[in-house]
């Protein structure tokens, strides 16, 4: 047919990895990180990314966005608004009171549930970065988990 041939894509591998304990296809990350404009474009790749991220990463991302965002405003809220002496009454110490409380659950709620689950994964599969520390006859020893120890390149 006018000098085309037929060609087989096999998405499953390009979103699902052999190893059922990978979270994502080694073989898209190998993509990624090869960092080629002219492959990274591929339709077959921007399909299969388009579909991971409509499909499952914008609902988390977006509901992420969405609670930063009510965060932020609830900082600035109990911060600025309801902190000015000037309207000092029991209802705005007690809207500053709640303000203050959703700030510190939310923000650091979140952050300290992320951490520990992150920790106990790390203890789980032993993905833990083991130092010691010799003091003369006294050994102390560093345990950090690693994923501490990735910065941006987390995929």
């Amino acid at each position: 047919s006018q000098g085309m041939r037929p060609v087989i894509y096999y998405l499953e591998h390009l979103v699902k990895d052999m190893d059922e304990s990978k979270t994502l296809s080694r073989a898209l990350i190998s993509f990624v990180k090869f960092k080629h404009p002219g492959i990274i474009t591929h339709p077959i790749l921007t399909f299969t990314l388009d579909l991971l991220w409509q499909q499952l990463v914008m609902g988390y991302f977006l509901s992420g966005q969405l609670m930063t965002i009510f965060n932020f405003v609830m900082f600035i809220l109990a911060g600025c608004y309801l902190n000015n002496p000037a309207m000092e009454t029991p209802v705005t110490n007690a809207l500053l009171l709640v303000a203050r409380l959703l700030v510190y659950i939310l923000g650091l709620g979140r952050l300290l549930w992320w951490h520990t689950l992150q920790i106990y994964k790390a203890i789980a599969n032993n993905d833990l970065w083991r130092r010691g520390i010799f003091l003369g006859p006294i050994r102390l020893g560093c345990i950090i988990p690693k994923y501490l120890q990735r910065g941006t390149e987390m995929i």
